[in-house]
């Protein structure tokens, strides 16, 4: 049996534990308990010492700090073997808080294993973690309202209760109830004693323990909550009673004690006396009815309104009781007695005492609405009838609170929502038929400026499918009753929609993405709360209806422009592309790395120079400095015809004078994010056509300077790229459709209420399902992972990645190069000491590229890295790039594999990355025992989720005789001028049993010895590949002096 499976877990109320009986007993002195408190107690049923109970509690819950936690005893109870009575016996264990208890049991997850249990928890622990979700999902649906009740003779009490309002919430409880074993609620309900010894006839109930569970914890976790939040609410409300307060003759109102007790620790508070209004009275009766007369009990009353079609007396109402799924007419109580003991039997009491308790409930009913009176009159009668006047009344304040008290209210079908004799309120939005809507021409759209001029919006209130004029609304708002007739027929008006009627505004819509975001929803909600239909028409229906459906766009040719192939995922995507850009919405591709974001652009941009050809205006890319000349060798390998123009470094375009050069007709403009932050005040001058933001994860902080001065930036259309549009919070999405679409996610404040709350904090799927409608059409996602993807794609993807020396590097390199060339010229005659040093100069060239600190023979194991991160990283923006891109890869869920053909730069990687990420990187390297080579591998190749992600390998040590088929990305940090080395290493991971893509990274520093000899081998691959796959790097030996001088002399 596992640690996990042996501890146990119980609720104990405080109503139990200060009975003198329980035995309850602190071992420590120095703590004491607040008699109101209640607690979780982890215990045993083996009685283990306290250090064993510690090792089960880390072994169980690691987090909590089991040496911290109060030790106590307590009587608990446990079946007797052949005996209907429980032994009493003390248990040792330890309280748990309540609050960072139910943190840990919410987050718990319960999915059984198949492996021994190795991993399972006992019943009692998933019962109270199963309530505590349950309680939670309550909480988080407005499942509950605050109680009022006399406490003693001078005070009352507050506190907030959860309701088990639906058949749903009810059944859930019942599940729990029935799942849970014993040790979840054995406490017992009395104490005999016997030989000097106790011994119990029962348990306490589980539902009764469990009720009070979700009263006692309910109140506890809304106070914390309120009191977290400040309860802004309140104070506003009363923000003039909360200012007078300190005043000696301040005498405040009821209303005002009993909201403040909501939110105070002990809910304790004095009243004078009510106010002589009709609220009070409603108020009083609604928070006593809150205390639902038929929780503890498995059964329900229904009372069911049927429509008065003319025949009847009246309005019929029919009593029935539910037990379980059956439905019995009231009648039947007592003409079939049989029928309730069948049902009520194992319930455990009496069947008169369920009778009695039914008529007391009816009797509560009776007292909120008088006429279900008449339905115990002389014999029960399952029906009665209700006038109009009653049934005016009914529908006021009684159907409410009857509710709130467990009573299942049904109306009539014709007075459901929805219903054909219902009021509804929708908002139409259409196109105004004097101004048609743009049918996408790549330009502003006009309605983002000027929406009156674009759209119709009105209020359109509805009975069923028929349209009222104003003259019924009139009516309508003037009779102030729950339910009228018009023309005929009865009409239910709601509270909320009649108050709503007669304060209607026009809804407050400022911008066409206020438009597009009610289109796509098809709700709007009031500021009361209420929400409302949203239906749209014309031409603006049309766009809505297109974005939402990706299979309606319009198919898009490959232009001839374009100089490469695209497979039929990246067709669709340029397809996705074009469809929403011609609209001058923003949109995100996120496609996994390595699925081609780059050429999907690319191929978009040539299609717009085939359409467009003699348009004015220029597309600005906007990537991070260490893929910039990435971006502008793809280009020039995709699209030569496409004029790009690199707008960074010292010599970039500053002059205002010249601004004009930027509308150039599809001239492309390649920066950098640092360039936009310094060149902002010009650039934000410029119309562009588009912005396309590489890395676009960079923009994720709304704040960041380099942020602000993007949002600063003009253009049609914008495009973002990004394999992780999302990396940690919700906030980061809201900064993207900033940018992207101002406005569609309304703004920080707004989406912080409706979404990030809602779904960061309670995980709310209504509020997940909303927000993934709305930004859906907006964002393109494939993964490797999609088998529809994968036929596309080949068995492995290699790519080249270009960067920047950084000035450290670039004057490190100049230097050795020069002092190089210099010794070889005094040595062309000495052919074996010529060799020597340019393979000697090769070496250092490549350190030098990886990292200054390499070359330097720096120990990083002496630096702090903590304060020397930063400045490590900035050194080489190789290094910058990779953890990029492993930042991504491990982000995915992904593994990677790191090479490197030298034992000190991968020292540098292992220290560097372990840093960054907080995790354990794997380093296989020629000085690894032989033993531990196979614990790397083992930890690598493991499946479990927390096994390492990243593996640093030598080239030579992990490059051959390796099973790495874990790792989906292979990274060559530094080249090895033997591509057959290079394609031993990569094939650790693309080999038999790799069931996934394998995208291949090469990094290459741009004007260095690494693009130069990448360009002889792409030059003469046939011949490379002959040559140099038997003689490694030794090949560059033979060129002639002028060929070794372009080679290592750095170009631009």
């Amino acid at each position: 049996m596992a640690l996990r499976d042996k501890l146990e877990l119980i609720f104990i109320p405080s109503s139990y534990w200060n009975d003198p009986l329980s035995n309850f007993k602190l071992f420590s002195k120095e703590n004491t308990l607040l008699k109101s408190s209640s607690f979780f107690f982890m215990w045993t049923k083996i009685k283990n010492s306290e250090g064993e109970l510690n090792e089960h509690i880390k072994f169980a819950f690691p987090s909590i700090p089991s040496e911290k936690l109060v030790s106590c005893q307590i009587n608990l109870a446990f079946p007797m073997e052949n005996s209907d009575f429980f032994e009493v016996t003390t248990a040792t264990g330890k309280i748990v808080p309540i609050i960072p208890m139910m943190r840990l049991l919410y987050t718990m997850e319960l999915i059984d294993t198949t492996y021994e249990d190795k991993m399972g928890y006992s019943n009692s622990v998933k019962t109270w973690s199963f309530l505590a979700k349950f309680l939670f999902e309550l909480l988080n649906q407005g499942q509950f309202v605050p109680k009022m009740e006399k406490y003693t003779s001078i005070n009352h009490k507050s506190s907030w209760k959860p309701l088990l309002k639906s058949e749903i919430a009810r059944s859930r409880f019942n599940s729990i109830l029935n799942w849970s074993s014993w040790t979840s609620f054995c406490l017992p309900t009395d104490f005999i004693a016997t030989n000097g010894a106790f011994k119990s006839k029962g348990l306490w109930h589980p539902s009764y323990l469990f009720s009070l569970f979700l009263d006692d914890v309910g109140d506890s976790v809304i106070r914390s909550i309120l009191n977290q939040k400040d309860f802004l609410s309140f104070q506003e409300y009363y923000s003039s009673e909360i200012k007078s307060e300190a005043k000696k003759d301040f005498k405040p109102s009821w209303d005002y004690k009993f909201l403040k007790s909501l939110i105070s620790k002990d809910g304790l508070y004095k009243i004078e006396g009510f106010h002589e209004s009709i609220l009070p009275n409603l108020v009083q009766s609604w928070t006593q009815s809150v205390q639902r007369t038929l929780f503890r009990q498995d059964f329900s009353i229904k009372l069911e309104l049927k429509y008065h079609t003319g025949e009847e007396n009246g309005w019929p109402l029919s009593i029935f009781l539910i037990l379980g799924t059956k439905s019995l007419p009231l009648e039947k109580l007592w003409a079939s007695k049989s029928i309730i003991h069948k049902e009520l039997k194992d319930l455990g009491e009496k069947e008169g005492y369920y009778i009695e308790y039914i008529l007391r409930a009816l009797g509560r009913g009776v007292k909120v609405f008088p006429p279900i009176k008449r339905a115990l009159e002389s014999s029960l009668q399952s029906t009665i009838y209700l006038t109009t006047e009653e049934i005016m009344s009914f529908l006021k304040y009684p159907r409410d609170i009857l509710i709130q008290s467990g009573f299942n209210i049904v109306l009539p079908d014709v007075f459901k929502r929805g219903g054909k004799q219902r009021l509804t309120s929708t908002i139409l939005i259409r196109s105004r038929k004097s101004k048609k809507q743009p049918k996408g021409v790549y330009s502003a759209l006009p309605s983002l400026f000027d929406i009156n001029s674009m759209l119709e919006v009105n209020w359109e209130i509805n009975i069923g499918e028929k349209k009222l004029s104003q003259d019924q609304i009139d009516q309508i708002i003037t009779s102030n009753q729950p339910i009228i007739n018009l023309d005929g027929e009865w009409i239910l008006i709601e509270q909320e929609d009649l108050s709503e009627l007669k304060t209607l505004e026009k809804p407050k819509i400022h911008t066409y993405m206020d438009a597009l975001r009610l289109g796509m929803t098809g709700k709007i909600q009031s500021e009361q709360g209420n929400e409302y239909e949203v239906i749209i028409e014309g031409d603006f229906k049309r766009i809505v209806e297109n974005i939402l459906k990706i299979e309606k766009f319009e198919s898009i040719p490959v232009s001839s422009l374009f100089n490469g192939n695209l497979r039929p995922y990246q067709k669709e995507g340029v397809n996705w592309i074009a469809n929403l850009a011609k609209f001058n919405f923003g949109l995100c591709l996120a496609d996994d790395m390595g699925l081609g974001k780059t050429i999907q652009v690319i191929a978009f941009l040539c299609h717009l120079k085939d359409l467009f050809p003699d348009n004015s205006g220029s597309y600005l890319i906007i990537c991070p400095t260490s893929i910039l000349f990435n971006w502008q060798r793809e280009l020039a390998k995709f699209a030569p015809s496409l004029e790009v123009t690199l707008h960074h470094g010292p010599n970039r375009n500053r002059d205002l004078n010249k601004v004009h050069e930027f509308t150039k007709p599809h001239q492309i403009y390649l920066t950098s994010y640092g360039t936009i932050r310094n060149d902002i005040k010009i650039l934000e001058t410029i119309q562009f056509s588009g912005i396309i933001v590489d890395e676009s994860q960079n923009i994720k902080n709304y704040y960041s300077q380099q942020t602000l001065a993007i949002n600063r930036l003009r253009s049609q259309f914008r495009i973002c790229l990004s394999g992780t549009p999302i990396e940690n919070r919700l906030l980061e999405l809201w900064s993207l459709f900033n940018f992207l679409n101002p406005g569609l996610l309304g703004n920080r404040r707004d989406f912080n209420e409706e979404y990030i709350i809602p779904i960061e904090r309670f995980q709310d799927q209504k509020a997940i399902d909303k927000l993934k409608l709305i930004i859906n059409p907006f964002i393109l996602r494939r993964v490797k992972s999609d088998k529809s993807i994968i036929k596309d794609l080949p068995e492995k993807n290699e790519m080249k990645l270009y960067v920047e020396l950084t000035e450290e590097q670039l004057k490190l390199y100049e230097n050795l190069v020069e002092n190089t060339l210099q010794k070889l010229e005094l040595l062309m005659d000495d052919k074996r000491k010529d060799k020597g040093l340019i393979l000697s100069l090769l070496v250092k060239l490549k350190q030098i590229c990886n990292h200054p600190f390499q070359y330097l023979k720096k120990d990083i194991d002496s630096m702090n890295i903590k304060e020397d991160l930063k400045e490590i990283i900035s050194k080489s923006k190789k290094l910058k790039r990779l953890i990029e891109m492993v930042d991504e890869i491990i982000l995915n869920g992904e593994k990677v594999l790191i090479f490197t053909q030298f034992t000190q730069m991968g020292n540098i990687l292992k220290k560097v990355l372990e840093y960054q990420f907080n995790l354990e990187i794997l380093y296989f390297h020629g000085s690894i025992a032989e033993n531990k080579r196979k614990e790397i591998v083992d930890q690598f190749q493991s499946t479990k989720v927390d096994s390492p992600p990243i593996l640093i390998l030598s080239l030579r040590a992990g490059g051959t005789g390796l099973n790495l088929t874990q790792g989906t990305t292979v990274i060559h940090y530094d080249r090895w001028w033997n591509p057959a080395v290079e394609n031993q290493a990569t094939d650790r991971a693309y080999r038999i049993g790799q069931k996934s893509v394998v995208n291949v990274y090469k990094f290459i520093s741009k004007g260095t010895i690494e693009e130069k000899i990448d360009l002889l081998l792409e030059e003469k691959k046939d011949l490379a590949d002959m040559i140099v796959s038997t003689s490694g790097e030794a090949w560059i030996t033979d060129l002639d002096g002028e060929q070794l001088k372009k080679l290592f002399i750095l170009s631009s």
